[in-house]
């Protein structure tokens, strides 16, 4: 972010969280962005949740948080 971006942060919503969703994810996370990754796999969002990457090699480390549906996304 650039020094004139406010302290607020961005919003970003990944929609599956796959081979490519959780990495795309986890980098904007570590860029500064507030992820939220939707997936309809409630076992890869509690995965998620735990920290748990089920993707080898592409850890999670609990920077993204994981939704199941679009209910409550908008918040």
């Amino acid at each position: 972010m650039g020094s004139t971006e406010t302290s607020a942060r961005r919003n970003v919503l990944v929609v599956g969280l796959g081979n490519v969703g959780l990495p795309l994810a986890v980098r904007a996370a570590e860029a500064g962005f507030r992820g939220t990754g939707l997936d309809t796999n409630e076992q890869r969002v509690k995965r998620l949740e735990a920290a748990d990457s089920y993707i080898s090699g592409r850890g999670s480390s609990g920077a993204v948080c994981g939704q199941p549906s679009f209910d409550g996304v908008a918040k």
